[in-house]
């Protein structure tokens, strides 16, 4: 009855162990969505520079610009990048647990967003 006892206490600890892993694979499966999804938004608009000169940009095709279309493409673009942002700052608030590290890219995000804010508010007035 021991050696039975004990092939039965080897399975559950094998199955504690697959739960426990399948577990952590779930967290870097999220993780690296997370990651795709906010490398994306800092690849385009997280970088002060880009930032500055989208909104130069706004500016001037607002000034210049009589072509509607150049209006509108603009504008869907700035508010493909903020739906981006927003979505982004959702999958990153659910890991809050996890450090300072999302705490700074939580903050990064929410610089971004108010930039293109700003330059979607440039578009509308």
């Amino acid at each position: 009855m021991n050696e039975g006892s004990g092939e039965m206490e080897a399975e559950s600890n094998n199955v504690d162990s697959l739960e426990v892993v399948s577990s952590r694979g779930d967290i870097v499966e999220e993780l690296d969505s997370a990651s795709k999804s906010l490398t994306r938004v800092l690849d385009l608009a997280c970088c002060s520079e880009k930032l500055v000169n989208l909104d130069i940009l706004a500016m001037h095709v607002v000034e210049n610009d009589s072509d509607a279309s150049s209006l509108e493409e603009l504008d869907s673009f700035l508010l493909d990048l903020l739906t981006d942002v927003v979505t982004s700052g959702k999958v990153i608030s659910s890991f809050k647990q996890l450090g300072d590290g999302f705490k700074e890219m939580t903050e990064r995000l929410q610089d971004c967003g108010e930039s293109l804010e700003r330059s979607f508010d440039q578009m509308k007035n």
